[in-house]
């Protein structure tokens, strides 16, 4: 060994520290801002991630392809309604989560990365502590109020109650309580660098679920019997996790041993300001759906999850940037490397905006082919609505860079009440547009609420702490919109006016493509531009076959 690697060896204690000394090298604030050899190791492993993370995308999108159809054929457009109703009510029960599972996840990672295996241990023992009998302790309680209350008439129910909704109610319950202790286990994952890893098992366990519930509506199975199949699925792959941690890290003890009450109460406290951020999702989605349901009908209430799920498509291409990312900014928070952090953040924002846009406005052309295929002719698209969730979506690219940033170097506290409130006024805007508007009225609260909150607190929350300046951060935001939204414009326009259908895709379409890439090629800054020369080389050298 080279006397300098005994001597970095020495200093940081271990392989996984010496991965954090990798990354004080990469981002030295003695380089100058344009030199490439600050991103390699940074978009090496973020490129690997999203590779990993892409396979549960493509599962999750053939669910969405495949259930949605099916369910619809076989249960009628009023049934799914009803069953997307429940399933998205019963997402609630993520909060039991309390916040802790973000929070004690990057806490995980930290311990690791200084070498610390007994610190990690003790704080996953004592966070479990806490979530283990609380999710139990939740779920008699769902039980007990399940049996007393008459959910049925509350929610306005019409093809499911009595036992059945009792029934279907505790299985979709047990299946969310129980990844409240199993998100922390296997957060284990990610702190120990195999997040790869768990990509892969999760997207096994989404293959399954999607197995199960096609199979179960094809045979005539009722919510009971699909609901059962679910937690069944997620039993089986949280035994799965259990012991392929044990056999990656014998050292690891999954049973509470090390832990401490009072430490994991400690947890709870920064925690639930996470919380927060999941609760104000389910005030802005689940309650406009419950809202659309009172106000309308079941039928409704499927239009508008089906539109939010062509919308979502390019949150869910955002997620596996973002969440790959994640790890690489908690390391530069930690270095308290603010200079690469701030160039990080920037980037990210107008590279979130462009993926978010490219995937939702790149599929526009075929949605009038697809969407009453892919609703099995039961449903009509309202292109209102859709043009709404997608602005919103549009905006949402750049604020989540920011919100991803908050959450990752743990400077979540004022994100949580700033989300909150955006939510309350989500949904109080739905009662008063629903009424008036249909689904376009809940799409349009989402909209406004986005512009009137998220989109300029939160970028100014994330720039404090990194920072940087609002008029930088906006102007090249606004840049970088316009590098999506005008091709979209002259696109859709071109579009509406140029009835051949040869025209339309020969011309149109592939030119709209290529104003979108001189655009955005041309909004890259120097540093953005070598990274991804970087990255064409990466995969230039992966194609080319050995000799």
């Amino acid at each position: 060994m080279k006397p300098e690697a005994v001597t970095i060896v020495t200093k940081f204690g271990s392989p996984a520290a010496l991965s954090a000394a990798h990354r004080v090298g990469e981002f030295s604030d003695e380089k100058p801002a344009t030199a490439l050899p600050s991103w390699e190791g940074f978009i090496t492993r973020v490129t690997r991630g999203v590779g990993a993370l892409s396979l549960g995308a493509g599962i999750n999108i053939l669910a969405q392809v495949t259930i949605v159809p099916i369910a619809l054929y076989a249960w009628g457009k009023f049934r799914y309604g009803e069953w997307v109703l429940l399933t998205g009510l019963v997402q609630v029960l993520k909060l039991t989560d309390m916040g802790v599972q973000t929070f004690v996840v990057n806490k995980l990672c930290t311990r690791y990365n200084c070498g610390d295996r007994e610190g990690l241990e003790r704080i996953l023992h004592s966070a479990l502590l806490v979530q283990m009998p609380l999710a139990i302790g939740i779920f008699f309680a769902i039980a007990v109020a399940m049996a007393v209350f008459p959910f049925d008439r509350i929610l306005g129910l019409h093809t499911i109650a009595g036992r059945s909704l009792f029934v279907v109610g505790l299985f979709l319950s047990a299946e969310l309580l129980m990844g409240v202790p199993f998100g922390v286990i296997a957060g284990v994952y990610r702190a120990t660098g195999y997040l790869a890893r768990a990509a892969v098992i999760s997207a096994i366990q989404q293959v399954a679920l999607v197995a199960i519930t096609v199979l179960l509506i094809v045979s005539g199975s009722g919510f009971s019997a699909v609901a059962a199949g679910r937690i069944i699925a997620a039993i089986l792959v949280s035994v799965w996790i259990i012991y392929d941690l044990r056999r990656l890290h014998p050292w690891l003890e999954i049973w509470p041993a090390l832990g401490t009450w009072s430490e994991g109460l400690n947890l709870i406290g920064p925690g639930l300001f996470f919380l927060l951020i999941p609760l104000a999702d389910y005030l802005s989605n689940q309650f406009t759906l419950a809202v659309t349901q009172k106000t309308l009908n079941g039928a409704e209430v499927s239009r508008l999850s089906t539109h939010r799920t062509i919308a979502n498509f390019g949150q869910m291409v955002s997620a596996l940037l973002t969440t790959a990312v994640w790890p690489e900014l908690t390391a530069l928070d930690a270095l308290d490397r603010k200079n690469p952090l701030s160039r990080v953040h920037q980037s990210l924002a107008k590279l979130n905006l462009w993926l978010v846009g490219a995937a939702c406005f790149g599929m526009l052309p075929f949605l009038p082919l697809v969407y009453s295929v892919w609703t099995a002719h039961e449903l009509a698209l309202d292109y209102w609505t859709l043009g709404f969730l997608l602005a919103r979506v549009l905006l949402w690219g750049i604020w989540n860079a920011s919100l991803t940033v908050l959450c990752a170097i743990n400077r979540h506290h004022k994100l949580g009440f700033v989300l909150l409130g955006e939510g309350i006024f989500t949904g109080a805007m739905s009662v008063f547009l629903v009424p008036m508007m249909g689904i376009r009225g809940a799409a349009l609260s989402a909209l406004i609420a986005d512009i009137c909150v998220s989109g300029w607190i939160i970028p100014i929350l994330a720039l404090r702490e990194t920072g940087g300046t609002f008029p930088a951060f906006a102007v090249s935001s606004i840049k970088a919109m316009g590098a999506i939204a005008i091709p979209v414009l002259i696109g859709v326009t071109s579009w509406h006016f140029i009835l051949s259908s040869y025209l339309r895709w020969s011309i149109v379409f592939p030119a709209s493509v290529l104003l979108v890439l001189g655009l955005i090629t041309h909004e890259l800054d120097s540093s953005e531009r070598q990274a991804l020369l970087h990255l064409y080389r990466q995969v230039w050298k992966k194609s080319k076959p050995s000799e």
